[in-house]
């Protein structure tokens, strides 16, 4: 029963981040310029209008701020802010980065689609020798104050 519940927890986990792993494979295969897996990807994900809003120095987080940007563009009410660069070499694989960055801009749209009213998000990259931070806030519903999640991983 623990092997069951445990399989079931990773498998859940696993599709929480495919949608992410597809947006970032066929943005990758864009920036190669490798057309048809960018259009295999786009069949399985749909067409996606991709504008780039901030310029990181990292393709993957850049994929997912702009994602997350490109769905709040057209409310009114939304306003953002993005400063810093990451480091020329990263010491993070795509993989890693993919999830870290898809998992903090999720969490960032589930409170702002909970918010009436003015949405605000705000990104900050800052690094230090081997050390890279990612400050990321956002406007959070009231009822929010207790940081509890929707999702079921």
């Amino acid at each position: 029963m623990d092997f069951l519940l445990e399989s079931e927890g990773e498998l859940r986990s696993f599709r929480h981040d495919f949608k992410n792993h597809l947006l970032m494979i066929g943005n990758l295969a864009k920036e190669s310029d490798d057309t048809a897996v960018a259009d295999y990807i786009d069949g399985i994900y749909g067409k996606y209008d991709f504008i780039k809003y901030v310029n990181s120095n990292n393709i993957v987080a850049d994929i997912f701020v702009n994602k997350l940007i490109q769905e709040f563009k057209n409310d009114e009410t939304f306003e953002y802010t993005a400063v810093g660069r990451f480091p020329d070499n990263m010491p993070i694989d795509y993989v890693d980065m993919s999830i870290l960055m898809s998992n903090l801009t999720d969490n960032v749209a589930e409170a702002l689609n909970k918010v009436s009213g003015r949405k605000q998000f705000d990104l900050e990259i800052s690094h230090y020798k081997n050390h890279v931070f990612i400050d990321m806030r956002n406007s959070a519903a009231q009822s929010d104050a207790n940081l509890v999640s929707d999702k079921n991983l």
